[in-house]
């Protein structure tokens, strides 16, 4: 119903699992801006798909919406721009469209937008998104504007300037201030960091629910479909919320074309199999799977027929049993018992990698059970393996 809210740049009106943070940078801020202050600055740090994005342009949102006309917030995406003096004259821009682009140093750029301000009586927070790319090839140039922008009170002209400079940045790592700043330029620029965890399995879960439920139409998607998207990103993409909005986006679209009422788990892999960023190495190589053995063989053939046959994400021990039992009959083979049974499937979640996954729910209580779950296509897998066990 609205694709856009799947998008990498789309920001929603709440952050499930960063709403702590939320909190705490939007009292940071908007304490600074009440009191007047000159300069402050906050360091988001965290691995890719962790929400630095999203999170740093809520809270600007946030703030901008609780001070307006009194505080801007300018969005730059460094990683896009990598040049400190077009990221200067981006921001100035935001502000004034009239600041030409070339012609101007730094420094009488840097001047023209601290003076706008003091016109405007404006204060801005500005974010500077993947920071540290803004170094890569004019690293003196970024050094000087960061210096400019902290030290504001050290110029005479512009000490006299009632201007209020609130700065977010993100990075993917704490090392960029200590490798390209001097310890006078980060001393003043560098007040406060704060690192984002890595995603949880249940965080991604409560994040897809909650685009979901934004983005998508009330039934075509059901909480095993998000859970199975959650899991394979937590357990092989290191927990990167945007390949699993992504990989939900995609997996609807794969859905709509073929004119499906809901998105099924196939939808899913199809989307896992397409999506280059975000396929894991899965190699599905015959002389791998002809190591296995006949019996192996003939338990993930009654796996994947269980999946395809329930068109669930995940199928337990017990669930999977009759049809474990057809195709030994099919087959003309003796079924294993219960232990057995469990065994080979254990060993064939560790033999296959990435392309099975084997987990116990309810480990250490009653009543618990396996789930397994095909992350590849699975006509490609079954086809592979019918043409194995006819040799």
């Amino acid at each position: 119903m609205h694709p856009e809210r799947l998008q990498h740049d789309y920001v929603p009106p709440n952050l499930p699992r960063r709403e702590d943070e939320r909190k705490e940078m939007y009292d940071f801020f908007y304490e600074f801006f009440e009191k007047k202050a000159r300069f402050i600055s906050l360091s988001l740090v965290g691995n890719a798909g962790v929400g630095k994005t999203v999170l740093s342009r809520r809270v600007g949102e946030d703030i901008e919406q609780a001070l307006r006309p009194h505080v801007r917030t300018l969005y730059v995406n460094c990683y896009m721009i990598r040049n400190p003096f077009k990221a200067l004259v981006e921001i100035v821009r935001k502000i004034t469209p009239s600041i030409p682009r070339r012609g101007l140093s730094l420094y009488e750029v840097m001047d023209s937008f601290l003076k706008i301000l003091h016109d405007m009586r404006c204060g801005v927070l500005i974010i500077l998104d993947e920071i540290n790319m803004l170094f890569k090839d004019k690293a003196e140039r970024a050094r000087d504007m960061l210096y400019m922008l902290s030290r504001t009170d050290e110029n005479d002209e512009w000490r006299r300037l009632n201007i209020s400079i609130g700065i977010i940045t993100t990075s993917r790592n704490e090392v960029w201030p200590y490798k390209w700043l001097d310890s006078a330029t980060r001393a003043s620029f560098i007040k406060k960091v704060h690192k984002l965890n890595d995603y949880s399995k249940n965080d991604l879960f409560e994040i897809l629910r909650y685009r979901a439920e934004l983005a998508l139409r009330f039934g075509s998607y059901n909480d095993e479909i998000l859970e199975f998207i959650a899991d394979y990103t937590a357990q092989y993409k290191n927990g990167n919320a945007r390949i699993a909005i992504d990989l939900l986006a995609y997996a609807a679209e794969i859905a709509e074309m073929q004119k499906s009422s809901e998105i099924l788990p196939e939808h899913v892999r199809r989307a896992i199999n397409d999506l280059s960023y975000a396929r894991i190495d899965i190699n599905v190589d015959p002389e791998v799977l002809y190591s296995l053995g006949r019996h192996k063989l003939i338990v993930l053939l009654s796996i994947i027929r269980a999946l395809k046959i329930t068109n669930k994400a995940y199928i337990t021990r017990r669930e999977l049993q009759p049809f474990y039992q057809q195709v030994c009959e099919e087959y003309g083979e003796k079924p294993r018992r219960t232990t057995q049974l469990l065994k080979y499937i254990k060993e064939l979640g560790t033999e296959l990698g990435t392309i099975m996954s084997v987990e116990v729910s309810g480990k250490g209580q009653r009543g618990r059970s396996t789930r397994i779950s095909i992350n590849v296509e699975l006509d490609l897998l079954e086809k592979t393996i019918l043409s194995l066990i006819e040799q």
